[in-house]
């Protein structure tokens, strides 16, 4: 597989630098020929840029409208329900949660949610997720330190509110990591206080309360969060770096697996700075994608088994992985791309396709 990947990164075009230290790229890909990518930029503004047509644009530029955010702190992010939609979501300056959208142009500007909840822009993440066209679902750990939603089905919902139960986590380390398998289903998933993983689900009602996944593996709520994803409507997989430095996986596949393991290999990696990409390209695929201690971004793959062990990336180019962190995603069977920024700030894409040049 490894051959099959690009030989070198490259530079996306354009003079557009970013803020390698604090700013992560958003990816998102909303048909297998379009990819949009989105950061909080110098300036405070959302910038873009997008791969269209075979060729990427011709430079950044910043999102319409007037809004400033918190680039320090926030991270965009980005989903998209249709071939013709992108939603975006931050938390703004004021605590509230903002958003703007394309539906082949761009909204004239980011807008609050309805309702009165805020939240912790310094500290809290936005998960966005869509499970059909005309569906999305946010999430996110409240003041409160419950887990808070809010959801779209045509109209916003007129407020947050908080998830049925009592279970608490951790507001200023963890964030909450969501995913959908199908039309009818989402999944939510956090290191909890005690350190092991917490789950809790909607299959067209919210399960009572959140509860913690089986086995005895604990892992670090302070450093590491969840990376999950589904590869078909009966499976879920999740990966975290454990505190052992290797990664850690478990899976349902209608059940839950009995206990978190490590993927095979030797390789470690830093459970403080850095964070597991994950992406499934086909039913039948998984790949993983972390930058490692050598500041090489390292890879490994499942394709009904897993790889022997991860394995760098060709090519010479250097991240920083005590603050980059990779942006990985799929926009068809055939493809794999990645980003990140550079040390000087400038975004970097990678790419896998099964033969190079075709």
């Amino acid at each position: 597989m490894a051959s099959t990947w690009n030989p070198e990164w490259l530079p996306l075009p354009g003079k557009a630098v970013f803020d390698s230290q604090h700013q992560q790229i958003a990816a998102v890909s909303r048909t297998p020929a379009n990819l949009d990518l989105f950061v909080i930029g110098n300036d405070n503004h959302v910038w873009t840029n997008f791969w269209a047509g075979g060729k990427w644009n011709g430079d950044w530029f910043p999102v319409p409208g007037q809004a400033v955010f918190d680039r320090e702190h926030q991270q965009i992010a980005a989903v998209s329900r249709a071939p013709n939609n992108l939603d975006l979501f931050v938390i703004g300056n004021d605590n509230r949660v903002w958003t703007t959208f394309w539906a082949g142009n761009w909204n004239s500007d980011w807008f609050p949610l309805p309702g009165k909840a805020v939240f912790d822009r310094v500290n809290q993440r936005i998960a966005a997720v869509s499970r059909a066209p005309n569906n999305l679902d946010l999430f996110v750990i409240g003041n409160d330190n419950h887990v808070w939603t809010t959801f779209w089905a045509g109209n916003w919902n007129s407020d947050w509110f908080p998830l049925p139960g009592q279970a608490v986590f951790d507001r200023v380390n963890q964030h909450v990591a969501a995913v959908s398998r199908a039309p009818n289903n989402l999944d939510l998933f956090l290191i909890g206080n005690d350190n092991h993983v917490w789950t809790t689900f909607w299959a067209g009602n919210w399960n009572s309360d959140f509860f913690p996944l089986p086995g005895q593996a604990v892992f670090d709520r302070v450093n590491q969060q969840v990376a999950v994803v589904s590869r078909a409507p009966n499976n879920l997989d999740l990966f975290l770096i454990g505190n052992d430095n290797h990664v850690w996986t478990t899976f349902w596949a209608g059940n839950w697996n009995s206990d978190f393991f490590p993927l095979p290999g030797q390789a470690v990696f830093d459970r403080v700075h850095q964070k597991i990409a994950v992406v499934s390209r086909t039913p039948n695929n998984l790949d993983l994608f972390v930058m490692g201690n050598d500041n090489h971004a390292w890879t490994t793959f499942w394709a009904g088994n897993w790889n022997s062990d991860f394995f760098p990336l060709p090519g010479k180019m250097v991240f920083d992985h005590q603050h980059q962190q990779i942006a990985a995603v799929s926009r068809g069977a055939n493809n794999l791309d990645l980003f990140a920024f550079g040390v000087g700030g400038h975004a970097w894409q990678d790419s896998w396709k099964p033969h190079l040049g075709a």
